[in-house]
């Protein structure tokens, strides 16, 4: 991609803007009024799936906030789901009747960095960033504030354009945070990294993890995303699909540990060849683990036996700053956790 197919995007970009905001599209009027929920729904799964919110915000959290649920025409759920939804205050709308309504705008972490060589860097004119790319199972937008994002993330997503934009993208979920990097906006992030929600006890792969388990402003359990538990096999039933999660441990923990219990059910026969998982690497190189491994044991009252394995989670920088290195991560059980506890009873 050259200089001027570059340029080109980017006119275009603002010449879209600037039409937009001539047509009024950013007036105050189309902010709408008051708070909500927005939800999309397009068949019976993910029907029953927003039901499931509903009913965890209205009786677990007493959320008192209405929602809408924009479907396809065509797509619509059961009479007895359509009941229940609107029982919640839900209105349901297709998407022939959908009306585009400091940070002011939330975004949680997806697992994954934009790569530096992505030719978005270049379309957006900004340097590529060390930050982690947003998931768009949920996001938190003061249109107010920020509708000509929303906008831009719209006319990235055109039917016409959406296959140029998602050749360097993993799809819808990054035109939201391409169009806020383009417009020099920022936004919030969560208290925490995000989590990996897992199966209660290991299976013949070992730690099986599953969903994302994401935090709220202060890093407690907020969302938990679906993920992968839409691919396992059958044989995680109610009371069996979660118990477990790896976390960053960026502070002291305030979880108790708890020794894992027999299980009342046993999940080691349980092969799941899809599971999530996060892993700590050592940023040490061979040579530097070596060099600190003789340096902690010159250190040592008596010298390590032959084989024996030296601590060198801490070690001294050359200008002889003390760094720890050491695994951030970490498994808590759900049941310590009064968000999580109850989460399958709810």
């Amino acid at each position: 991609m050259g200089s001027e197919d570059v340029g080109e995007l980017r006119r275009s970009m603002i010449g879209y803007l600037r039409d937009a905001n001539a047509q009024g599209l950013m007036s105050e009027k189309k902010w709408g009024k008051g708070r909500g929920l927005v939800f999309t729904a397009g068949n019976a799964d993910t029907f029953s799936r927003v039901l499931l919110s509903l009913k965890l915000l209205h009786k677990h959290l007493n959320s008192p906030l209405p929602s809408e649920i924009f479907s396809f025409p065509g797509e619509k759920p059961s009479d007895d789901v359509r009941r229940e939804l609107e029982s919640f205050g839900a209105k349901l709308r297709v998407v022939d009747d959908a009306v585009r309504d400091g940070k002011r705008t939330k975004f949680w972490s997806d697992y994954w960095r934009t790569s530096a060589d992505n030719p978005i860097w270049s379309i957006i004119g900004v340097p590529c960033r060390d930050e982690w790319e947003q998931e768009a199972g949920q996001i938190l937008i003061d249109k107010s504030q920020h509708l000509d994002a929303l906008l831009l993330s719209e006319w990235m997503m055109d039917s016409s354009r959406f296959k140029f934009w998602f050749n360097f993208s993993d799809g819808d979920k990054d035109m939201f945070r391409y169009s806020f990097l383009a417009l020099r906006k920022r936004w919030g992030v969560p208290g925490k990294y995000v989590m990996v929600g897992a199966l209660p006890r290991d299976t013949m792969s070992g730690f099986c993890g599953h969903t994302m388990l994401q935090p709220d402003h202060l890093g407690r359990p907020m969302f938990v995303h679906a993920n992968l538990l839409k691919q396992i096999p059958s044989g995680v039933n109610k009371g069996f699909a979660w118990g477990r999660s790896r976390i960053m441990r960026s502070f002291k923990s305030t979880y108790e540990h708890q020794p894992d219990e027999p299980a009342d059910r046993e999940l080691e026969d349980l092969d799941v060849a899809l599971c999530i998982d996060m892993r700590w690497d050592d940023p040490r190189t061979e040579d530097e683990l070596e060099q600190a491994r003789a340096a902690a044991a010159a250190g040592m009252t008596d010298p390590p036996a032959e084989g024996e394995e030296v601590d060198v989670s801490f070690t001294l920088s050359d200008d002889g700053l003390e760094i720890l290195f050491k695994d951030p991560l970490e498994v808590v059980q759900w049941g310590d956790d009064v968000r999580l506890r109850d989460f399958e009873d709810a």
